[in-house]
């Protein structure tokens, strides 16, 4: 039996949806690429805000289509949106064969649903066991769930509390995908600077992040930074070891205090220009990445202005800025002063536009320099045969590397950037 997982959302799912497979080829189901070859289609679903919930809706639809006439035998749907609305898709999506939670807790259930003869990873014991993903690099969670009380945010609701993963497992982990030959391991969770808090003995991440770098000569990325749990010996730990790459993923979410406080948030715009000066004046090559929400509920022009302000001062290479979502049974939803969606979707886009403004000259501030660019395949193979990602380059949100001339089709190699498209670099070997 051949099954395809189709997932939607955050880094996070993604590293979900690879635990699943892991359990579903353990129990002697192969794993599928597409879609259409598949006998069984899994699709592992985003429910944070309502447009993820209608794109994990429309690619059901779309996929139904396959279990209505192409080889496909059932279609299965797991994941956030699952575990937040069951019960209205259960009764609105009849497309469905069956609906399940999260994908990694409910692995063995699944297991269970297309092979019920295997036995699951769990009850076997063993270490968390991972395929190897097609990409060069695989996400790793080191926690899952969150103890914040951010008013918009839904997370805590479908995740629960706050879990740092044991660092014997994440090791572990490691271990087996660097041994499969991945290149690059990006450390995810809700909160990456909260780990093992909850845990007897706590190390912190800066720690585990300082141990595996030593462990394995591989790059290691870690997002989803809180702000205040940016510290002193986690930026010295980055800077210390040069296969932690120099990126910095931190979502800020706003700068005016009086917003950061409706949304259940610490700081302002002051402290996080002065926690970004910290980073640079350690590492003056580092790359920053955040979030921002634009039209929470009482948003004032003068707040909008005073993050616009903090978006031209902060200079931040790269800068994901939402719309502001009203979510059912988030404190923020029953706030009053809500904005005209008109209103938050000009704020979005005039805020957007600075923040690629900012970060196209981020990235062109780069031409010149020698940087190491881990490969992999092009999709644009006649001018450019190679293409691939620096350290200050996430997968997916943050731009390529465009690699011109003979080049190995993977690996690290050193290139010289000689030109930009935006957020991308055009190199040539150095």
């Amino acid at each position: 039996m051949q099954v395809a997982i189709v997932t939607v959302g955050c880094p996070k799912n993604v590293a979900d949806s690879d635990v699943l497979s892991s359990h579903l080829a353990a129990a002697g189901l192969r794993i599928a690429e597409d879609p259409n070859a598949a006998d069984v289609i899994i699709v592992n679903t985003c429910g944070f805000i309502a447009a993820a919930t209608e794109e994990s809706i429309d690619l059901i639809l779309d996929l139904a289509e396959l279990r209505r006439g192409g080889s496909c035998k059932k279609l299965l749907v797991c994941g956030c949106m699952v575990q937040r609305h069951r019960d209205q898709l259960v009764a609105e999506l009849p497309e469905v064969d069956d609906f399940f939670g999260l994908a990694e807790s409910c692995a063995d259930e699944i297991v269970a649903a297309l092979a019920p003869a295997a036995r699951s990873a769990r009850s076997r014991g063993g270490v968390r066991s991972r395929l190897r993903p097609p990409t060069g690099y695989a996400y790793v969670k080191i926690s899952d769930g969150c103890d914040r009380a951010c008013t918009f945010c839904t997370i805590p609701s479908i995740r629960g509390a706050y879990r740092s993963r044991p660092s014997q497992k994440i090791e572990a982990e490691v271990d087996a995908l660097v041994r499969q030959g991945v290149g690059e391991v990006i450390l995810v969770g809700q909160d990456t600077a909260a780990w093992g808090r909850d845990l007897p003995g706590s190390e912190g991440v800066q720690r585990l992040l300082a141990r595996l770098a030593r462990r394995h000569d591989v790059w290691f990325r870690l997002m989803y930074l809180q702000p205040e749990g940016v510290t002193e010996e986690l930026i010295r730990t980055v800077a210390s070891h040069d296969n932690v790459c120099n990126y910095f993923d931190i979502p800020f979410q706003h700068a005016a205090r009086g917003i950061l406080c409706r949304m259940g948030r610490l700081g302002d715009g002051a402290a996080f220009l002065a926690l970004i000066e910290r980073v640079r004046d350690a590492i003056p090559d580092a790359a920053l990445r955040t979030s921002l929400i634009v039209g929470f509920p009482a948003e004032t022009e003068r707040d909008f202005g005073e993050l616009a302000e903090f978006v031209r001062l902060a200079r931040l290479d790269y800068a994901g800025v939402f719309a502001y979502s009203r979510e059912e049974g988030t404190p923020a939803a029953s706030l009053g002063d809500h904005i005209d969606p008109d209103v938050v979707g000009e704020r979005a886009r005039m805020l957007g536009d600075l923040a690629d403004d900012i970060g196209a000259e981020r990235a062109a501030a780069r031409v010149g320099r020698e940087v190491d660019v881990r490969l992999e395949p092009s999709v644009l193979q006649q001018e450019y045969p190679c293409e691939g990602r620096s350290q200050f380059q996430a997968p997916e949100v943050d731009g390529v590397c465009l690699v011109r001339g003979e080049t190995p089709s993977d690996g690290v190699l050193r290139v010289r950037v000689i030109e930009t498209d935006g957020y991308d670099m055009i190199c040539e070997p150095a």
